[in-house]
Parts: structure tokens; C-alpha cells; sequence
């Protein structure tokens, strides 16, 4: 059974359960589940959780906002085996042995093949030599490579790139 509150006691019971012991301050839709775990319940539970959160001073500061813009996403397929890989960086991971921290990841679009290699640093002429070896002699020579580059990528340019 639940308790049936008048308007009144709805704020209190909100501003209770919504800052809470550990002040977590949650969204709309948990601070509605929260009432009704309490036992309480009224005809507008739902949009005056929803009210009362936007509302509130602390969690209109620091919550999370998307402010990039919305796109469509594009979908990206082989047609045959090995004719179009993603490659990317991952990193930082934990140091391994050999000093290694990095790894570079390739996959194949069309099988879901993955290759992979750790690296110590970040260098054109790690991935080259990669590429090289594990994709090009290996497979031959791809349709495309699709490459991640985020803005704070750390990719050092080769010393000597036109000799061979």
C-alpha cells in the first residue's frame, strides 16, 4: 500500500529523498522510483520529480549536457574480406613488460579480423612498419584504411620519411 500525500508534503518527501543522506542529487525519473520504493504516491509524481529536478540549482550546474551538435551517423561496410580496415591507438594502458604502453588495433570490416601489436611509443614509423607487415604482406594492398585522429592525437612524424 502507498501513501497518498497532499500537495504540501509532495516537497518535502522530493527534497528529502532527492538530496538524501549522501546528497547524489539524481535525475527526475530515479527521484520518482525513489518515491515510490518510499511508499508514496500522488496523481503528478512523475512531472513534479521532473520540475522539481530542473529546479534544483546543483544538478543544473553539473550535469552531464551534450553540447555537440546531433549528425547522422554513416555506416561503414566492406564488401569483401580485407578490403577495408579501422585502425586505431589505444591508450594509456598500464606499463607492461618491455615498457610497453600503447597498443595499435586494426579490424577488418567485413570478417571482424583483429590484429594488434603493442607499442612502447608513438611513432609514423611504428604504424608504418605495422602496416607493412601485418596488413600488406599479409593481405595485400587494402580498398581503404579508415583512421581515428582525435584532436589531442600524439603521433610523432618520421625523422627521415623519404628514405627507404
Amino acid at each position: 500500500m502507498l501513501k497518498f500525500l497532499n500537495s504540501q508534503q509532495t516537497d518535502y518527501v522530493m527534497q528529502k529523498l532527492h538530496e538524501g543522506i549522501f546528497n547524489l542529487h539524481t535525475g527526475g525519473r530515479s527521484l520518482a522510483t525513489k518515491v515510490v520504493r518510499a511508499s508514496y504516491y500522488w496523481l503528478t509524481l512523475k512531472t513534479n520529480t521532473l520540475n522539481f529536478m530542473r529546479r534544483c540549482r546543483r544538478c543544473q550546474e553539473f550535469t552531464n549536457v551534450l553540447r555537440t551538435p546531433p549528425v547522422n551517423l554513416h555506416n561503414l561496410s566492406s564488401s569483401w574480406p580485407v578490403a577495408m580496415w579501422g585502425m586505431d591507438i589505444l591508450r594509456p594502458l598500464p606499463k607492461a613488460p618491455r615498457q610497453v604502453k600503447f597498443l595499435l588495433v586494426v579490424i577488418d570490416y567485413f570478417t571482424k579480423w583483429i590484429e594488434a601489436r603493442p607499442l612502447r611509443e608513438i611513432s609514423a614509423s611504428e604504424v608504418e612498419k605495422f602496416t607493412w607487415k601485418h596488413l600488406l604482406c599479409r593481405y595485400s594492398l587494402p580498398y581503404a584504411i579508415v583512421l581515428t585522429m582525435t584532436p589531442n592525437s600524439r603521433l610523432k612524424p618520421m625523422k627521415n620519411s623519404c628514405q627507404g
